[in-house]
This record gives structure tokens, C-alpha cells and sequence, in this order.
């Protein structure tokens, strides 16, 4: 490690004696006025010259700005990643900052820089703000709160800003980086940069550019972007500080009022007729990274699913067997399922309709109640990729009654929810877990853990590895006893209840080795049986299979059919006895006029089914 070193001081000398001897050549040519006779030259020169510029008279501001990003850093926890990474792309913007303001006279230049330092101080003051008090970054939620804030709401939330202890202590970081500033300028106000010095500065920008271009590029990319399902895959951590995290959240604001514009045109047209007088309580659960392959129901070896699997064995449920996710993410799931256009169509899912706004319009009271996408302004970036037309009006006005507001450490919280009898009939409610998403040990409260690694009978595991598919399995535990609670609420009542989970989870199964999802951009088989293969289970309580033998003789045929998880708005619309030109009955899994369809995965041109067979062939 010394060696490696010294040799990268030896390279950093090397170089700047270059730069020096480039420099001192320039300056011999200027001294014997060759350049006065080449005006190319000249104009070569003074382009140089400019170049230099930055690290000869504003060397202060690339130690400010450094110093200033590393504390925004520190106090916004902005990535996993080390700050070593990042701090090569900082060096670059900054120093192209000055060049930007070495363009103008020089008597501009000081106004220009002074409006820098007050950009950076408010923007980076902001968001450590926001940061420590409602553990957000600047996002596209963040802009979009500020775009729909009344001058009433602002001036409320200026006067709690101001009362807030957060606010004081950040400001009491930044006023020190100020103060440090200041006394920095006034101490150095008329030193330049040495001729070394300058070297070096210019030596390490160079050097930088090779981590500075690829970050450059794929913001470049991102903002030619024309759908958020696109922009969702860009790496938010090249948005590395206050600034550009804004570029990021009003392009992606950009493209979301685009989409949602077409959606709020499709259900201005929306027109609902009723069939007949529906289920009266029809409950959706979605939940979160379920490998099937761990629930006793479908075969695992460990009883994790105690209640289900006595509810399959009693008939009161039925899990369908074959089952897939069109994703392995959750905003891109919740697009297509909650929208009336499907993964296979050709056309996007803004060209649907949102199909609780159907249920609604029907005459349902819809409740949706998420333990990840609830109103707050505590959404990080992934939670309003997946909730944003959702929470955006006025969609949130048009599909729900009710929302939740908090959000609870255990999903067992969440079903406070839902309110207490005597409950009207006509209600829809959607319920969404988090279910076994991961840290899986935090999903299981303290002594309702049932395995330890010790359960975990595989030899080509670690220790370590087994405690994590234990826990996962204890998560799964946990989840069973939810929907254990859920259904007793509603086992007095004519009502259905649909649970399925938005994507599944590798947990060290097959040849993969990781817990976790891969987003490979071609899946291979063992992919699709972790991660896209997800239960799909209905459960009926005794007065609806009293009242409604059809259903249930549907429901109990439907059990082998193949089918994807974004065609459920057919079929809750069926539930509700409702009718309108968005239902399809060849796409809803209880019609006599179900036809199975082309299984689109993650967009591909082979489906989950053509992938799939070509595995058994080899």
C-alpha cells in the first residue's frame, strides 16, 4: 500500500512539472512576442489563460465548495456510497462554475460569485433541513409539495420552520462554514494561487474527468427521457448534491404531469354501469417481496403459513398456482396494476383508466391504506416513483375515501385502519405491506420470531446466510398472522379477500447466492421462479360462499389457470357488479370468457412462459 503511494505522489510531481514547464514555455513565447504575430496563437493563449484562471484567483472557491459539499454530506446521509467517489465530480463542477463566471468582466465576476455563495448556502442550508427534519432529500415529492403549496400553508410552515430546533442547529453548521469563509478571505483576500499550487489544481481537475464524464453522461441521458418507468432506472446518486438533485426532481416532475395529464383525460370519459349488487366488502392485499417458495401453502417445507394453509385445507381459500408479476419493482408494478391497461398492451398505462376510481364510481367507499405509499411528506425517492399518481390530484380526490397518514413499524399497526362496526356495506379496500420487504429481521416483532438458523437445513449455506433465510421466514410468519387478522375482521361479513404480492424475493434459492432481487435486464429462469412467480390467494368467508355459489365454484376453477397480476382490475370490477368499455372479461381470472394471454415480464420480447420452456429444454 506505501509503494501504491508514493508511486501516486511521484505521478502528481511528474505531472505538475509538466503543467509548470507548459506554462513557463507559454510565457517565453509571450516575453519574445512571437504571439503578437500569430493572432492563432494569441487566441490559443488567452484560451489557456481562462483555463487557468479558476485555480489562479478563485482557488478559495473550490476550497469553500469542497468543504461545503462534504458537510452536506455528512449531515443528509445522501448515498451509501464513500464521499471519496463523489468528491472528483465535485472538483470538476465546481471548477467549471468559475469558468462560467470567468467569461463575464472582471467587475461582474464579483457579483456573479457572490450570487453563487448565496445559491449554495440556501440550497444546501434547505435541503439539511429538510433532511433532518423530514428525512427526505430534495425529491420530485419536494417539488411537487412546494408547487402545490398555498401562500397560507407556506406562511404556516415558515413559522414552524422557525420554530424548530433542526433549523437552528443546521443553520449554526452552515454559519461556521461562513464564518470560516470569512475569516479566510480576509486573511488571503489578495493571494494568489502559486504557480505549484495552480498546477496541482489543475493536474487533480483532469484527473477527475474521468469520473466526472460518465456521471455527466447519464444525467445527459436522463433528461431526454419521455417516460418515468425510464427515468425510474437512472442511479439518483449521480444527482450528488442539492442542485442537481433539483434538476433531477423537475424533470421528473416534468414527465409525470405529462403521463398524468393522458390518465386524467381517459377518466374524464369514464362511465360505470351496474351489472348487479357486487360483493359487499371486497378487500385487496398487496404484498411485498413474497417468494412463494417460502410459504407452506405452495410446498415449502417449514409450516410459515399456518393460517393459510388450514384456510386452503378448509376451503375458505384458494391459491391459484400459477401466478406471475409483469416486474420485479414495486413503482412499476403498482403502474400497471392499478391501471386497466395491462403489460402486454401496446399502448402505455396511462392509457387506462385507475380502477379504484371505477370501484368508487360505482358506489364503493374505497379505502386504500399503505404502509409504504401513505400521504407524507416523509416519501423517499422510490416510494414517489411508486405512489406519484396516486397521491397527485386529482386522482387521490377521484379513487380514494380514505387514505392513511402515518405510517407503522408492523403491518399488524395498519389494520387500525379500518374502521369499527358497524361498518356500511359497499367498501373497497385496498391494504398494502410491507410484508417481508427487507431488513427481514425488522418486519418481526420481538418474540413472534418462531425459527433460527439452526431450522435451516442447508449444508452449502453459511451460518450467517441461514439466519437470513430464517428471518425471512419468521417475516413470512408474521405475514400470515396479518392476514390471519384481517380475514377474522371481516369473517362475520359477505366479503372476499384477494391477496397478492407485488413482486417475489430471492432468499438463496436455486444457483443465485444472494437474499434480495436481481434487476438484471434479462431475467434468467431461476430469476423468474424467485422473483417473478408470486402467490395469489382468495379467501371467502362463510356468508359469501353461502350467498354466492357461483362465484365461489368460479373462484375454485380459476385455481390452475395462468395468470398475471396487472389484469386484477377485471376482476375486482366483476366482484363489485360493476360494468364499464374498460372491463375485459378475457382478462378476468373469474369469467367463463378467460383466455390466457401472452405473459409480459419487465417489457421483453420472450415472455415468462416462453422463458421458462426454453430452461426445461436444455
Amino acid at each position: 500500500m506505501s509503494d501504491f503511494f508514493y508511486s501516486f505522489v511521484d505521478l502528481i510531481r511528474i505531472r505538475m512539472r509538466i503543467v509548470l514547464a507548459m506554462e513557463e514555455k507559454y510565457q517565453r513565447i509571450v516575453d519574445q512576442g512571437v504571439l503578437k504575430q500569430h493572432p492563432m496563437f494569441s487566441r490559443l493563449f488567452s484560451v489557456s489563460r481562462w483555463l487557468m484562471m479558476p485555480a489562479a484567483e478563485y482557488w478559495q472557491f473550490l476550497v469553500v465548495g469542497v468543504a461545503a459539499w462534504l458537510l452536506l454530506f455528512g449531515l443528509t446521509n445522501w448515498t451509501s456510497d464513500g464521499w471519496w467517489n463523489w468528491l472528483p465530480v465535485c472538483l470538476v463542477d465546481l471548477y467549471g462554475i468559475e469558468l462560467l463566471v470567468c467569461l463575464f468582466p472582471k467587475r461582474v465576476r464579483t457579483v456573479l460569485m457572490v450570487l453563487v455563495y448565496v445559491a449554495m448556502y440556501v440550497l444546501f442550508l434547505s435541503e439539511s433541513y429538510v433532511y433532518q427534519r423530514y428525512f427526505t432529500h430534495f425529491t420530485p415529492q419536494t417539488l411537487s409539495m412546494l408547487t402545490e403549496t398555498t401562500p397560507t400553508e407556506a406562511n404556516g410552515f415558515l413559522k414552524l420552520c422557525v420554530q424548530s430546533p433542526k433549523l437552528w442547529w443546521m443553520t449554526l453548521w452552515w454559519g461556521i462554514l461562513l464564518v470560516i469563509q470569512i475569516v479566510m478571505a480576509i486573511l488571503w483576500r489578495k493571494v494568489k494561487a502559486s504557480r505549484r499550487v495552480r498546477g496541482l489544481i489543475v493536474f487533480l481537475v483532469i484527473i477527475s474527468l474521468f469520473w466526472w464524464v460518465p456521471s455527466r453522461i447519464e444525467i445527459a441521458k436522463f433528461l431526454t427521457l419521455t417516460k418515468t418507468e425510464q427515468a425510474e432506472r437512472t442511479n439518483f446518486a449521480a444527482f450528488y448534491n442539492s442542485p442537481w438533485r433539483l434538476v433531477y426532481a423537475a424533470k421528473f416532475q416534468q414527465l409525470t404531469n405529462s403521463e398524468l395529464s393522458n390518465l386524467a383525460r381517459n377518466m374524464e370519459r369514464l362511465k360505470v354501469t351496474k351489472t348487479d349488487s357486487g360483493v359487499p366488502y371486497i378487500v385487496l392485499v398487496i404484498g411485498e417481496s413474497y417468494n412463494k417458495h417460502h410459504s407452506a401453502v405452495y410446498g415449502y417445507s417449514l409450516p410459515t403459513t399456518p393460517f393459510q394453509s388450514k384456510s386452503a385445507e378448509e376451503g375458505t381459500m384458494v391459491a391459484m398456482k400459477d401466478a406471475v408479476t409483469p416486474w420485479n419493482v414495486t413503482s412499476m408494478v403498482f403502474k400497471q396494476m392499478f391501471s386497466t391497461r395491462s403489460s402486454d398492451e401496446s399502448r402505455p398505462w396511462t392509457d387506462g383508466v385507475l380502477f379504484p376510481y371505477i370501484i368508487r364510481k360505482g358506489g364503493y367507499r374505497v379505502s386504500f391504506l399503505s404502509n409504504q405509499f401513505y400521504k407524507s411528506n416523509r416519501q423517499n425517492n422510490a416510494n414517489y416513483n411508486g405512489s406519484f399518481f396516486l397521491n397527485s390530484q386529482p386522482f387521490d380526490s377521484l379513487c380514494f375515501d380514505v387514505r392513511n397518514t402515518k405510517h407503522y413499524l408492523y403491518d399488524i399497526g395498519l389494520l387500525r385502519e379500518i374502521p369499527q362496526d358497524p361498518m356500511p356495506a359497499r367498501q373497497f379496500f385496498i391494504v398494502h405491506l410491507m410484508g417481508q420487504h427487507q431488513p427481514y429481521d425488522e418486519r418481526v416483532p420481538d418474540g413472534q420470531g418462531k425459527f433460527d438458523y439452526s431450522d435451516i437445513k442447508r449444508k452449502d449455506l453459511t451460518k450467517d446466510e441461514r439466519k437470513i433465510v430464517a428471518d425471512y421466514d419468521n417475516a413470512t410468519i408474521v405475514n400470515d398472522h396479518v392476514m390471519q387478522r384481517l380475514y377474522n375482521r371481516f369473517a362475520d361479513k359477505e366479503a372476499v379477500i384477494i391477496y397478492v404480492a407485488d413482486h417475489g424475493e430471492e432468499v438463496y434459492d436455486g444457483n443465485i447466492g444472494m437474499f434480495g432481487r436481481n434487476h438484471s435486464a434479462e431475467p434468467t429462469p431461476e430469476i423468474m421462479w424467485a422473483e417473478f412467480e408470486v402467490p395469489f390467494e382468495i379467501f371467502m368467508t362463510p356468508l359469501f360462499q353461502k350467498n354466492r355459489p357461483q362465484l365461489v365454484e368460479a373462484i375454485r376453477n380459476a385455481q390452475d389457470k395462468p395468470y398475471s397480476i396487472d389484469d386484477i382490475p377485471h376482476t375486482i370490477i366483476k366482484l363489485a357488479g360493476l360494468d364499464c368499455q374498460d372491463y375485459n372479461p378475457q382478462r378476468d381470472i373469474l369469467s367463463p370468457e378467460f383466455t390466457p394471454r401472452r405473459r409480459v415480464v419487465k417489457g421483453l420480447p420472450l415472455t415468462y412462459d416462453e422463458i421458462m420452456q426454453q430452461a426445461k429444454k436444455k
